[in-house]
């Protein structure tokens, strides 16, 4: 798991990595047509003077002069020729003719030596006639205006590979982070099965983690429980079968070899003793089922829901309404009125369902009554009846497995 982590925050790495080179490129080509907007611009701009210079089927050469002038300072190397192919001003006329302080001012700004390639040329209008042309031609810029393109495209490289150094460390750190989070508590969950798969039903894991590795933990932890109660209602079972059914067992063997040998006589008395101790084995066959489910009801997680709790008892004591009329018994549920619970149904109806038979079983004639309501936070249940009891010194074997009192009669 580790592994899968640490190549799945890679790949990130790897994404972003892709990404800061695809946004550098577009960054870099954005502003590359933002200065190559900016000299159309001003290209268009020097047109626009140059014909402007032009009045009344002449030059103004003052005009035109300052005109290429500026646009030497803009970066221009540009030639003006007339409708016949004469050169009527360059920018070296115009650099020539400069004042040496004005020259030297423009030299820090502008290589005069730097123009490379061949011109390109540009016609000039007025009022829809063509006057002339310009041959231009870029030279290269220096300075305040150059080093700062340069220290922007510089920045803008600097700014990428700190973003991504960042977000690489950062993702590297919470790969280690993560997988450390993530696959400890998973370490400690498949040791923990290791031991419960060897038989060992006592291990249990922290549930001190939050979100989903926490719910996690408890579910192992109920699951854990729940084989460990199943493990000795199985054991427990094995024991009781053997010890309760070895008694009828061993009289109907008796009875059996006798009547087989002719020491008993055969006879209806004979025949019946034999039915009630195979009626009796079919009752403890029951009632260790009856354990055995109502046990293992309990060994699932609860399912939580919002119960009518004086409907579910109505109903358990409906279910039982016509045996309790038979044996002369009253059955009443005594209730503040109908509210509302919160609980697991299946086992709260499991319960009340064997509190109910149980009374009802022991209770040959009388009342038996159910009585349920709220105190406080909580809700109870309680079930009265006048049935033979128990003797003192038996309450406390009433959470004893499998135990009868004398006058049970082996129910």
């Amino acid at each position: 798991m580790k592994t899968k982590l640490f190549f799945a925050f890679l790949a990130v790495i790897i994404i972003a990595l892709i990404s800061n080179f695809i946004f550098r490129a577009l960054m870099q080509s954005d502003f590359e047509e933002y200065v190559q907007g900016s000299r159309e611009d001003q290209l268009y701009w020097v047109l626009a003077a140059l014909e402007g210079s032009y009045e009344n089927g002449s030059w103004e050469r003052n005009q035109l002069r300052e005109t290429v002038h500026w646009s030497i300072m803009l970066g221009f190397d540009i030639h003006v020729v007339d409708m016949d192919g004469n050169v009527i001003e360059t920018a070296e006329d115009v650099l020539m003719d400069l004042e040496d302080n004005m020259r030297r001012r423009m030299e820090s700004i502008i290589d005069f030596s730097s123009p490379k390639g061949e011109f390109e040329i540009y016609p000039l209008y007025v009022k829809g006639e063509q006057i002339g042309a310009i041959e231009i031609r870029e030279m290269e810029r220096i300075g305040n205006v150059a080093e700062k393109e340069k220290i922007f495209k510089k920045r803008g490289k600097e700014f990428l590979v700190i973003s991504f150094l960042i977000a690489g460390g950062g993702a590297i750190f919470l790969s280690l982070l993560f997988s450390l989070f993530l696959t400890n508590p998973v370490k400690r969950l498949k040791e923990a099965t290791e031991t419960i798969a060897k038989g060992d039903f006592d291990v249990t894991v922290d549930v001190s983690s939050g979100g989903e590795m926490g719910q996690l933990a408890r579910s192992f932890n109920f699951m854990s429980e729940a084989l460990k109660r199943e493990d000795m209602i199985r054991r427990h079972l094995a024991s009781n079968i053997a010890h309760e059914l070895r008694t009828p067992l061993t009289i109907m063997k008796a009875n059996l070899e006798g009547l087989a040998d002719g020491v008993v006589e055969y006879s209806e008395k004979e025949v019946r003793s034999l039915k009630e101790e195979v009626e009796r084995l079919i009752r403890l066959v029951e009632g260790v089922e009856d354990v055995t489910r109502a046990e293992a009801s309990f060994l699932r997680m609860d399912v939580m829901e919002e119960i009518d709790l004086t409907d579910l008892i109505e109903r358990n004591i409906l279910s039982v309404k016509k045996m309790a009329e038979e044996r002369n018994v009253t059955l009443n549920h005594l209730s503040d009125g109908s509210f509302r619970i919160i609980s697991d149904r299946e086992k709260l109806n499991s319960i009340i369902k064997n509190l109910i038979s149980n009374a009802l079983k022991f209770t040959e004639k009388g009342k038996i009554a159910v009585n349920s309501g709220i105190e406080e936070d909580n809700f109870y249940i309680e079930v009265s009846d006048s049935g033979r009891g128990m003797e003192t010194d038996e309450v406390e074997h009433i959470f004893d497995r499998f135990y009868k009192g004398l006058g049970s009669k082996g129910k």
